[in-house]
């Protein structure tokens, strides 16, 4: 009669340890699963997008934001050339939309080369760049 109160103690523990396992893995599952908790933006250049006229001295390209943002995003967009700022675009967007622009800039005269031109994405979170090296 001993022995069976010894084993009911233990079987007791035994049992709420396994509902407290179950119960912190439903609580971690729905955590990870149900709460969106990644959030960042994607910010690219076109590949074989970039044109560089020469006779104009301007340079096209097309370019990329992708917002994977919790929620609206505001941007603001600095073209560079070298470390000179060039122009500025701002704009906002939604959870899952992209902006898909072609860009253009005109170029201080007289450049060396190589130049780099840089795209700036900052929000109120992060800053990105992407850039590309012109050659004569």
């Amino acid at each position: 009669m001993l022995e069976n109160l010894k084993i009911k103690p233990d079987f007791d523990l035994f049992t709420t340890i396994v509902i407290a396992s179950i119960i912190i893995g439903l609580g971690a599952t729905i955590f990870f699963l149900w709460i969106d908790t990644d959030s960042y933006s994607s910010l690219y250049i076109v590949p074989d997008s970039v044109v560089h006229d020469s006779y104009n001295n301007s340079v096209y390209y097309s370019y990329g934001v992708t917002s994977f943002e919790s929620r609206t995003m505001n941007y603001s967009l600095n073209v560079y050339f070298d470390n000179t700022l060039l122009k500025t675009k701002y704009f906002a967007l939604k959870k899952g939309e992209t902006l898909d622009e072609r860009g253009m800039v005109t170029l201080p005269v007289n450049i060396t080369y190589p130049s780099k031109i840089s795209l700036v994405l900052t929000t109120a979170n992060a800053q990105e760049e992407v850039h590309f090296w012109l050659s004569s």
